[in-house]
Parts: structure tokens; C-alpha cells; sequence
């Protein structure tokens, strides 16, 4: 789950969009910590999966965002905002569910693509919940430059990851 505080100031605007970034930018730098040790030549990439392939890595992970839906828990959490003559009371928040599908590459014979898929398993067991220190640890890297404004490893809620099965439908 992550919430996002929009806001009428421009820095707190570009940190609610930079906060979908972040949290991918933060998965990414994850799985590809994992993988180091047994994999030191694979690559996490986050593209759009494609059918030729040419945009995956011949050795590594996929990481593609592929649904983004409003969190029902943090529907109406803050429905009254506004002061009855209309002041601003606290900024809305909005709570999104982010899904994510993974896609393994390798050597078939050497059982890559699979030994890829049970470390990222057991990294997500591992880590079920973003800590502010790889959140902000994963904004403040030099690759990560784009990102520095966003606060999200300062928010009070944490990203937590949970996962799921994708349905027939999630897959047309």
C-alpha cells in the first residue's frame, strides 16, 4: 500500500509523483542487491515486457508496473478536509495499491531464470515492508538524481509488499 499527500505547493506536488518512482526505483535496487552474489551480471530492468524481448536482459529480472488501483482501507480515511467555511484542515491523502509483474531471464539448462525467481521470492518474504533507510538510501544514489525531492521514506505509513496472483484477466 502507499500513500500519496498531494498538495497545492509545487515541492509537495513533485514528491506525490515522484513517490510511484520511488517505490519501483526502491524494489529494483532491492532485487538487484539480491541477486549480486550468485548473479554478479544480472540485471533488474523496469520496461515494458515485449514480445520480441529486446528490451529484457539476456540474464536478470523484470520489474513492469502494470496496474495501479485506489487502496480501499485509505478510501474515505480523510473524507472531511475542509473546515466548514472552507479552510484547509490537513491535505488529502490518497492510498494506492501498486502491481507489479516480475519476468525471470537466463540460461535455461543452468536453471537461472528459476534460481532468479526463488531469490526474488525469498527477498520479498524477506523485506515485506519498505524501511525508510533502503527507501531513502535508494533516493539519495547518484543514478537516483531525479528522486531526491520525494519524501517517501519520511512518511508515517509504510510500503508494505504482498503477493498476489495474477487472474485471466490480468494477463489479456
Amino acid at each position: 500500500m502507499l500513500p500519496i499527500v498531494p498538495s497545492t505547493n509545487t515541492t509537495k506536488l513533485r514528491v506525490t509523483t515522484d513517490a510511484i518512482a520511488t517505490v519501483t526505483a526502491t524494489l529494483q535496487r532491492l532485487l538487484q542487491c539480491a541477486i549480486a552474489q550468485d548473479f554478479p551480471n544480472a540485471k533488474i530492468t523496469v520496461v515494458r515486457p515485449e514480445a520480441s524481448g529486446n528490451n529484457t536482459p539476456k540474464l536478470g529480472i523484470n520489474l513492469y508496473l502494470y496496474h495501479v488501483s485506489p487502496n480501499l482501507a485509505w478510501q474515505n480515511s480523510d473524507l472531511r478536509t475542509r473546515r466548514p467555511k472552507g479552510e484547509l484542515t490537513k491535505l488529502a491523502q490518497a492510498g494506492l495499491d501498486l502491481y507489479y509483474l516480475m519476468s525471470f531471464y537466463g540460461k535455461d539448462e543452468e536453471w537461472e531464470a528459476q534460481r532468479l525467481m526463488g531469490i526474488a521470492v525469498q527477498t520479498i518474504v524477506d523485506h515485506p515492508i519498505l524501511n525508510p533507510a533502503i527507501v531513502n538510501d535508494t533516493i539519495n544514489r547518484p543514478e537516483n538524481s531525479v528522486l531526491a525531492n520525494s519524501t517517501l521514506g519520511q512518511q508515517v505509513e509504510r510500503v508494505t509488499i504482498s503477493p498476489s496472483n495474477m487472474t485471466a484477466e490480468d494477463l489479456s
